[in-house]
């Protein structure tokens, strides 16, 4: 089996070019997968990571929150953010403009190519380091 980011010779590394290319092919498969899994199952496997994220300690500690929101099949948590409103939710977003600003539209904003944006409670940029914890 050959892997997607392998190069065309053994032993050398793939060309940013290669690179590109491999993660549009992994891109479009995972689409593909997603796909076919169907809506019904899609919601039914975001509502068991979600509850997984909310039995989930280090969840239930949290003030601060750093999620997403879902396209194209991805997995849905939008749950988690409207039954813990409490909690500062960052979501973050590919912006024009200097590094770290955060998104401070409201949640349910449809952005380009249909990407649905927002923030509740929006936070400002700090630096912390964060807890590496294994799920």
């Amino acid at each position: 089996m050959t892997s997607a980011f392998a190069s065309s010779e053994p032993g050398s590394a793939a060309s940013p070019e290669e690179a590109r290319a491999a993660k549009r092919r992994l891109r479009s498969l995972c689409q593909q997968m997603r796909d076919e899994l169907g809506a019904p199952y899609q919601r039914q496997a975001s509502d068991l990571i979600s509850a997984q994220i909310e039995a989930w300690e280090p969840f239930r500690n949290a003030g601060v929150v750093l999620s997403f929101l879902p396209m194209r099949g991805e997995v849905d948590l939008r749950p988690l953010i409207f039954h813990f409103p409490q909690k500062r939710w960052a979501i973050p977003r590919v912006v024009e403009g200097p590094r770290g600003t955060w998104n401070s539209t409201p949640i349910g904003t449809t952005a380009s190519f249909g990407i649905a944006t927002g923030c509740l409670n929006p936070i400002r940029p700090y630096r912390k380091s964060l807890p590496r914890r294994p799920i």
